[in-house]
């Protein structure tokens, strides 16, 4: 009895021994499941980003990383070498292909040619047995033989067979008709573009032509550094004469174009038809600056001599109130430069003397600068100089005026508003004149 009273107890004591180590293993089990719980594995996540990224030149390295922590509770950061590795791995299997770089780096895209050839194979495949179903009804004498043995239970089996192929080849035949169809529909709208293209062409290529002597008039007229004033009415003459002149060969787009442009030119600036209109009262300023300007003071580009002989007379009569203003001083005295033989025997004619020889001058080329020629000729011609100056300085168009308001508006700003006037004078004379 005393032996098996000590037998019983040792596997009581080795009983809580055993318990502790299930406890312990079922601790870990459950810490095991918690993490992975939290996001799946690298590969699943990193696949998973590139498809729903779907970039075309493939996903880059900071754009899976991205992905990652913004739709999976992970560090981009601890799991950055996970991810090299698997995308290293993946482009050696070929699971992922890399677009661009080498290595971890650059952009990496799922291979998409696994998907086409199983369309090709499914197709093959029904290609297959539709050339099996069509050998079929070509063989009906076997199937007749055996049919004719059996009286009463082949017949319908028969008659099944002659109808589905009566059928297939109904199913095959419509199949074809319309691909012949769809070939002369498509060669029907290539004759309608052309002609479009053809007539398009000549018509812009016929007023690009015709603009551009426009084009180039304006961008003389509007010029800063140059006498304009004097070459406004030459360049129209020119304009109308040689430019805008219906020649046998214009088609009517440029017949109708150049007596429209001629006729408004014509009746702004006064030529042809109205240019009578030049000899009722004073004339404009463009009209007798031409006569000031030696590229074109023998008045070649006016037709009528009445408006030649007007525009000398006003000319003429400018020089002489110029002149009597320079004898008189600020104080209204005579001139100190007056001799005796003035006072005896009268005062030269200054005025008409200098007008004359002015006239008989050789005309100059046109590519000349006058404003030079008035610097050398100053001393010979001295009053018709300073009318000169006063008249060849005004500019023929407002171009040169907006540029300078432009370039003060980018002076005076919202931040640089309480600038002195002197100073925004000053300013924008520096940045007119910058070039000389």
């Amino acid at each position: 009895m005393t032996d098996t009273v000590a037998v019983t107890p040792a596997p009581v004591a080795a009983s809580p021994a055993a318990k502790k180590s299930p406890a312990k293993k079922k601790l870990t089990a459950s810490k095991v499941k918690k993490t992975v719980a939290l996001h799946p594995t690298t590969a699943v996540m990193v696949t998973s980003a590139i498809k729903e990224l779907k970039e075309k030149k493939g996903s880059s390295l900071p754009a899976i990383k991205k992905y990652l922590a913004a739709n999976y509770k992970v560090d981009p950061a601890k799991l950055a070498p996970f991810i090299r590795k698997f995308l290293k791995a993946a482009v050696a299997n070929g699971t992922v292909v890399q677009t661009k770089g080498t290595g971890a780096s650059g952009h990496f895209k799922l291979p998409v040619a696994e998907v086409k050839p199983k369309k090709k194979a499914v197709v093959a495949k029904k290609k297959k047995s539709i050339v099996k179903k069509v050998k079929a009804p070509g063989t009906p004498k076997k199937k007749k033989l055996t049919t004719a043995k059996k009286p009463a239970a082949g017949e319908p089996a028969a008659k099944k067979a002659k109808k589905s192929a009566a059928t297939k080849p109904k199913a095959t035949t419509p199949k074809k008709a319309p691909a012949k169809v769809k070939k002369p529909a498509a060669a029907k709208p290539k004759p309608k573009k052309t002609p479009i293209k053809k007539t398009a062409a000549p018509k812009k290529n016929n007023l690009i032509v015709l603009l551009k002597p426009l084009e180039l008039a304006t961008s003389v007229l509007c010029a800063d550094k140059k006498a304009t004033i004097s070459i406004v009415r030459p360049i129209i003459s020119s304009l109308l004469s040689n430019k805008f002149k219906i020649n046998t060969s214009d088609n009517e787009l440029t017949v109708k174009f150049k007596s429209i442009v001629s006729n408004e030119l014509s009746e702004r600036f006064g030529f042809g038809i109205h240019n009578d209109n030049i000899l009722i009262g004073k004339p404009k300023v463009s009209v007798f600056a031409c006569l000031l300007d030696p590229r074109h003071k023998n008045l070649n580009h006016e037709t009528s001599e009445n408006v030649k002989e007007h525009i000398r007379h006003t000319v003429k009569s400018l020089i002489q109130s110029y002149e009597e203003t320079s004898y008189e001083n600020d104080h209204g005295q005579i001139n100190k430069n007056t001799t005796a033989m003035d006072i005896l025997l009268g005062e030269a004619d200054i005025s008409y003397n200098e007008f004359e020889q002015y006239i008989s001058e050789i005309q100059i080329n046109h590519n000349l600068d006058p404003c030079m020629w008035w610097k050398e000729h100053e001393t010979i011609y001295p009053t018709i100089a300073k009318v000169a100056k006063n008249i060849l300085c005004i500019p023929a168009s407002s171009a040169s005026s907006e540029r300078v308001f432009s370039t003060a508006g980018n002076i005076v700003t919202s931040k640089r508003n309480r600038l002195n006037a002197k100073n925004v004078s000053t300013l924008v004379f520096l940045k007119q004149n910058n070039n000389i």
